[in-house]
């Protein structure tokens, strides 16, 4: 049952206002423009209801509909109630969340899907057409982008539940560059020798004087 503000007056003002807090948890201060205390109760009802009345037309928009306007800098929901919070942004971070957006899930069948109606296995399915094309790491990052569009959207109670809780990463396992020792070079054939050589050189010039001997001593 939603709570409706008590009008004031302003010492500097002959219309009563009032005080709530929007959806992001905002304070604001409106205006009721009206001069007794009978309308101003009316029409603070009006405006709060107005204000919290459900979103229907969430039920008739896609997913891509809906996710247009994120991770562009200065239209993304998240971005710009982070900003106004105090919160720091990466500029990089949301321009990379759109790409992987635009490049993955817009093109998907994903997107077409009525935004409220999306449950949790379709993610999961995403995610499986997803790693037939591209590796696990980033697939892991376009999930994490199509899951922060959920999470802002169930904090700003534009829906129910949070679609892509519980939806972990997956697991991979990273491959290590293999590094040989310089001592290996020495062992190798003549031709290999050779241009390990060269190799060696050019880093030795372009780094600090003290390579030079450590490169004759285990290398030439």
């Amino acid at each position: 049952m939603l709570r409706y503000p008590e009008p004031f007056k302003r010492s500097n003002s002959k219309y009563y206002y009032f005080a709530y807090r929007d959806k992001t948890g905002k304070q604001i201060q409106r205006s009721t423009g009206k001069l007794t205390k009978y309308e101003a109760r009316d029409s603070i009802k009006e405006y709060i209801d107005k204000l919290y009345a459900p979103d229907h037309h969430l039920d008739e928009i896609s997913f891509r509909e809906y996710a247009e306007p994120y991770f562009t800098w200065k239209t993304c929901p998240r971005t710009q109630r982070r900003l106004n919070e105090g919160k720091s942004m990466g500029r990089s971070h949301v321009e990379k969340s759109r790409r992987w957006l635009e490049k993955y899930v817009f093109p998907d069948p994903f997107a077409k899907l009525s935004f409220r109606s999306i449950k949790r296995r379709d993610i999961l399915d995403l995610r499986e057409r997803l790693l037939e094309k591209v590796g696990p790491n980033t697939v892991n990052k376009v999930i994490d982008t199509v899951k922060t569009i959920f999470s802002e959207a169930y904090f700003r109670e534009e829906i129910d539940r949070d679609t892509g809780h519980k939806i972990g990463n997956v697991n991979y396992e990273k491959t290590k560059p293999e590094y040989y020792p310089l001592r290996k070079l020495g062992n190798s054939s003549e031709n290999d020798r050779d241009i390990s050589q060269q190799v060696m050189l050019m880093i030795c010039f372009t780094s600090q004087p003290i390579l030079g001997p450590v490169l004759e001593k285990y290398v030439l």
